[in-house]
């Protein structure tokens, strides 16, 4: 049993539809850019729970207050690579540049402070146990192989 196959040319080749890398692909308008292309100037806006969105060629701007000192909390989001699905990617941010600051400081000095206590624990109890075997307790810093 033969197969008589056709041969593909050269020139057949040149004609042939390829399909295009995810790169290429990404280039491509889709509905959402020819859309945002013909109407420049709409704008949408709405309110959240702490502010306020503006929306328009592409971008959302929020406005909103601080949940700790209720002063001005803004930030811009750049949508248009968003071309197919949900462009809602989290949540509005709930405090002002020198508040997130205070409690990121905040919140790096709380691990410290525990593993502070932690060790102040150890240590103790390490000590309870040396005095029980009649030895002296370690002292930071000194070698305890010449005891």
């Amino acid at each position: 049993m033969t197969f008589n196959f056709p041969r593909i040319t050269t020139e057949d080749r040149a004609d042939a539809v390829v399909p295009l890398s995810h790169k290429e692909a990404k280039t491509v308008d889709s509905k959402v850019d020819r859309w945002r292309r013909e109407n420049v100037n709409d704008v949408k806006s709405w309110d959240t729970k702490r502010g306020h969105v503006v929306q328009w060629g592409g971008f959302r701007v929020y406005y909103g207050k601080c949940r700790d000192c209720s002063g001005l909390v803004t930030t811009r989001r750049d949508i248009r690579r968003y071309k197919d699905g949900e462009t809602n990617i989290g949540r509005w941010p709930l405090l002002c540049g020198p508040c997130r600051t205070q409690k990121d400081a905040a919140n790096a000095d709380a691990p410290r402070d525990r593993m502070r206590r932690l060790r102040a624990k150890r240590y103790a109890e390490r000590d309870a146990q040396l005095l029980k075997l009649g030895l002296p307790p370690i002292k930071q810093g000194s070698r305890t192989d010449l005891i």
